[in-house]
Order: C-alpha cells, then structure tokens, then sequence
C-alpha cells in the first residue's frame, strides 16, 4: 500500500507542476537521451487520467522568505546538482547549504544527515550546524544485478 500512496503522489506533483510545461521539443530532446522518451511518455499518458492542481499564475515565481533553512545536496547527484542547492539558498537570508560531496539524490536519510536534520528543526537555526560529517560518508556501492558479468 505505501509504494501505491508513493506512486500516487508522486503522480499529483509530476502531473500538476512538471508535465504541463513538457512540449514537443522537450519530447524530441528526450528521444536521444538515454532512456529515449519511454518514461516521459508513460508520464504524459498517466497524466491524462490523474486529477491534478491547478496552479496559481506566480507558482513558479521564486520564493524567499527571512526564515531558517537547510538546504542538503549531494556532490554527485545530476537531477538537483549542488549548484541548485546555491541557487535556493541564496533566496533565504538564514539559509545554510551543506553538500555531501560523496552522495546523489537524497542526501537526508544517509550517514549524519538525519542527527543534522534533528538538530535544525529542535534549534529553528541552520548557520550554527556543522556539516563537516557530511565528507565522511562514502560514496555508495555499486551493485550489478545477481548473475551478472562484471
């Protein structure tokens, strides 16, 4: 049931903020790309039937606020590179962005993420943590499936 809540959420986001915006150049660019236009595809025809928001005309307006923040990013992660992270960070005066040089996507489950995380939200104050663990998580392993040639 929680992969189904996962995949139904997952769905109301893509379909209300990303597929919108998808146009046919976007799909031909997607076609040579290494997964060809198959996962945009099988998105767009989910997106047909999935009720989705609709969205206010500044929704994608940038935000910035004076509240703490804490900004995460993985070194390696190509879908929400560092710089992104920056670029969050610099529209929140009281931000603080950390970056695990050894990680990918979701940086917040691994090593000292979570005791970071705890500690922001019991303090409401992101400049006073200290991140330096975050270097000392290794990069992951990578695994072939069972059976295959290395």
């Amino acid at each position: 049931m929680s992969e189904n809540l996962s995949v139904g959420l997952h769905l109301s986001v893509l379909c209300s903020e990303d597929v919108p915006l998808i146009t046919p150049e976007d799909l031909a660019r997607a076609a040579h790309g290494f997964f060809g236009h198959a996962l945009v595809s099988d998105f767009l025809r989910a997106c047909r039937h999935w009720p989705r928001a609709t969205l206010p005309a500044d929704y994608y307006e940038p935000v910035s606020a004076d509240v703490p923040v804490l900004v995460l990013s993985g070194g390696i992660d190509p879908a929400t590179p560092p710089r992104y992270g920056e670029a969050v960070a610099a529209r929140f005066p009281r931000a603080r962005h950390l970056v695990a040089p050894h990680l990918s996507h979701g940086v917040s489950g691994h090593g000292c993420a979570p005791r970071l995380i705890e500690q922001f939200i019991r303090g409401a104050d992101a400049v006073l943590l200290d991140g330096a663990c975050l270097a000392r998580i290794p990069r992951p392993l990578f695994m072939l499936p069972v059976g295959a040639a290395p």
